[in-house]
């Protein structure tokens, strides 16, 4: 996965874990933070979404600060 979400390689598991996920949020180019967190994607599954999703934004933005040129 590039930094800005975009995934470049994966394994058979993943169709495990995009199982029920919507078909557009699978289009290339796939990105996991949109994926994970999409009303339609990961997101109904993951139990305690507000915390996780907080957690990864804040990380998100952390890494775009510290990395200001890149996409």
């Amino acid at each position: 996965m590039r930094s800005d979400g975009t995934i470049v390689l994966h394994n058979a598991a993943a169709d495990l874990l995009f199982e029920g996920v919507a078909d557009e949020l699978l289009e290339a180019p796939r990105n996991a933070y949109r994926i994970a967190l999409h009303p339609r994607g990961m997101a109904p599954r993951i139990r305690n979404f507000a915390v996780w999703a907080r957690h990864v934004l804040d990380a998100l933005s952390s890494g775009a600060s510290a990395r200001p040129g890149e996409e």
